[in-house]
């Protein structure tokens, strides 16, 4: 099972039972959809079912090191900054206007009016060609406009999921440069770490041997200081005997 970056923090999907958006909430929803909450509001159903849309399974919100919420999925790794169910609930609101608009086109497609009789003069198979003729221009220009539609539409549609996709691929792109910029602030921590570790071992060494060559100063003082005492006791002993040989020779000469 993937994981996310372990500096980040899951939070709980669970929403209570009784959660109601306010309609601040929806509205700003709604614009995010795409839909204009003020001339479509019969459409406003839509942002109150996609803002308490539950999680889909494997799915968790989770908090990076910046504080910024993202998505990530525990089966397949993938990580996003959208909830999972946005592009779910766009392509309802486009499908929905686009039956609503259907519906309104063809209440408000004028009946065709009745046919007048023919001039005096003018042949029966002259008004009904120039009928079929009148009937094929408007089914015709009719046909056009739902194509010019349905074309605006499919660009509009096209051009929000490139957008859409263009996101993600960015919010994807910040989470790995966040992940690799983490790592690498930890190794350079970590490379610190052992550089302080190594000076400290290091000034720790310089300070023993300082420590061995002041003892070893010290050793040397104190049997520089025991030569000197033997050899001043010494010349005393040498300078008694010889004042003894030199008195004893005096008392020889007396």
């Amino acid at each position: 099972m993937a994981s996310p970056d372990s500096r980040s923090v899951i939070l709980d999907s669970d929403l209570p039972d009784n959660f109601e958006a306010s309609e601040e909430e929806v509205w700003e929803y709604a614009r995010w959809l795409g839909m204009d909450p003020e001339t479509e509001d019969e459409l406003l159903w839509i942002a109150r079912e996609g803002i308490k849309a539950p999680l889909p399974a494997d799915w968790k919100p989770c908090k990076s090191t910046s504080g910024d919420v993202y998505y990530f999925n525990f089966s397949t790794g993938e990580s996003r900054w959208d909830h999972p169910q946005d592009d779910h609930y766009k392509k309802l609101y486009l499908q929905e206007k686009q039956m609503l608009k259907r519906k309104v086109n063809k209440e408000q497609t004028p009946r065709v009016a009745a046919t007048p009789p023919p001039p005096p003069g003018s042949s029966v198979m002259d008004n009904i060609k120039k009928e079929m003729e009148e009937l094929a221009k408007e089914d015709l220009e009719k046909k056009k406009k739902e194509l010019d539609e349905q074309t605006a539409e499919e660009l509009a549609k096209q051009k929000q999921l490139l957008e859409e996709q263009m996101r993600t691929e960015l919010n994807t792109s910040k989470l790995q440069l966040e992940e690799e910029l983490a790592k690498q602030k930890l190794q350079l921590e970590e490379e610190l770490t052992k550089q302080k570790s190594q000076l400290e071992e290091e000034r720790a060494k310089q300070k023993l041997q300082l420590l061995e060559e002041l003892a070893k100063q010290k050793q040397l003082e104190e049997e520089h200081s025991k030569q000197k005492q033997l050899l001043e006791q010494q010349m005393r002993t040498d300078l008694t005997t010889r004042k003894l040989q030199l008195e004893e020779e005096l008392k020889k000469d007396a």
